[in-house]
């Protein structure tokens, strides 16, 4: 689509639904806001990317030069820019009088990445903040090279669209400085986006931002719809409205994030599209079952039955889950029915149930020891026992370590007897187990992370 040859001023206005919305949301988002420069330190400290930028107000400096001293990190300014309340389309020019800020690269090879950031190198810039590669290509397209100054369009195929994906590629919200990734994704559905935005926020969480991480999850799970039209374009949510610069479309332009998290504070009466209703499998054959290891329908439903009722000794709230070894995800399909605010993820090798799976909930395709590429922040992991009786002992303490670190809680289920003193010993090195429990085909049992 052309757009008009115009642009508004850089500017952003939240509105909130009601005064309980303002009230509860407006301190968490200040937080998250305080938190977010604090947890991309984390990011680098912890060695999950290789630098990051960050705006540091000239009286900052020096505090700044010892931290980074401290930590044994190099770091370059690179630019200087305007302060932005919070978010904004584009570096803000330095004005006299106002307040501006230092734009500072800290990490790995600060000389190479000052010579791509003097040259506009942006894949190498994006390579050296830990982005991913398509999104970086994404980003060279259609900001530097098209002009695009709003991504939210491009990233939706340049027509108006109903989307759906992982919350971490969600950023509807940038504006009021909520997002779980430092970078703009290709897509709403962007895998390497996903896996990088769990990372972080499994980060967030070990570094002690747990709250901050439940709010940022609960935020980009709310239904929103985005609209643009002459140079503003306008985000709406349950609990506030954004307003801000946008490129300057001749059409009305929307995009639907559906779901059905609606905040208890949120508007009463305000109307947005829900999540549609998860695709069924129709039980045609006994493929259904066989994937997952049973011998019959009623074998599945009941081995299922028991893991439903016993999540019940757990308290959940809106986030992740993930079952590793999912088969077809019949398991994460139920629930996902059952706790509708809890996005489903999976880990299934073989080709074939793997895509079954993906109708379900986000899969990865891959091996449970590949720890590295499902590594996210998950309120509960579901394992099958024989997949780490699988494991020689050494290995399966490599794997729960991993989890341990990765998760609240661990959620082992066996269809067999369970008769593993030796693995009972691994288990009781990283968790405590708070519950058990049995019917006649199948035992489950419920692991705390050790602190």
């Amino acid at each position: 689509m052309d757009r008009l040859n115009f642009s508004l001023p850089e500017f952003t206005r939240i509105v909130w639904a009601n005064e309980e919305s303002r009230k509860v949301w407006e301190p968490r988002i200040a937080r998250i806001n305080t938190a977010w420069p604090l947890i991309e330190r984390e990011t680098v400290l912890r060695g999950l990317r290789p630098g990051m930028l960050q705006s540091i107000a000239p009286d900052e400096l020096l505090t700044f030069q010892g931290w980074c001293l401290e930590n044994k990190l190099e770091f370059v300014i690179v630019a200087q820019e305007g302060e932005a309340a919070v978010y904004g389309n584009a570096a803000q020019p330095v004005v006299s009088g106002r307040p501006w800020k230092y734009r500072v690269y800290v990490g790995k090879n600060t000389k190479e990445f000052l010579y791509a950031w003097t040259h506009s190198n942006v894949q190498i810039i994006g390579d050296l903040l830990g982005y991913p590669s398509c999104c970086a290509a994404f980003f060279r397209k259609q900001w530097c090279i098209d002009g695009w100054r709003d991504l939210v369009y491009p990233m939706v195929n340049f027509e108006s669209a109903t989307v759906e994906g992982p919350y971490p590629c969600n950023i509807l919200l940038k504006n009021t400085g909520v997002r779980a990734v430092f970078h703009l994704p290709c897509s709403f559905a962007c895998e390497e986006t996903a896996k990088v935005g769990l990372s972080i926020l499994a980060c967030a969480a070990a570094a002690g931002y747990w709250q901050e991480v439940e709010w940022i999850a609960s935020m980009l799970n709310w239904p929103a719809r985005w609209s643009s039209l002459h140079g503003a374009a306008v985000i709406v949510t349950p609990c506030l409205k954004i307003i801000t610069s946008s490129d300057a479309l001749p059409e009305l332009q929307y995009v639907n994030r559906p779901s059905d998290l609606y905040p208890a504070e949120g508007a009463a009466g305000t109307e947005f599209p829900l999540r549609p209703a998860r695709q069924k499998i129709a039980i045609i054959g006994p493929d259904t079952w066989t994937d997952n290891g049973f011998s019959s329908r009623e074998a599945m439903r009941g081995a299922h039955d028991l893991i439903l009722r016993s999540t019940e000794h757990i308290l959940l709230y809106p986030g992740n889950i993930l079952d590793l070894g999912c088969g077809n995800g019949e398991l994460l399909n139920r629930l996902q029915d059952r706790y509708s605010f809890l996005s489903g993820y999976g880990v299934e090798i073989d080709a074939e149930r793997y895509k079954k799976a993906t109708r379900y909930a986000f899969i990865f395709n891959t091996d449970v020891r590949d720890v590295s590429v499902y590594a996210g922040n998950y309120q509960i992991i579901f394992i099958s026992f024989n997949r780490i009786k699988e494991l020689l002992p050494i290995q399966a303490g490599i794997l729960l370590g991993e989890l341990r670190n990765m998760a609240t809680y661990l959620f082992v289920y066996s269809y067999e007897a369970w008769h593993d003193t030796i693995l009972d010993g691994v288990f009781s090195e990283g968790f405590d187990l708070v519950n058990v429990d049995r019917n006649e085909s199948t035992e489950a049992r419920i692991y705390k992370s050790k602190p």
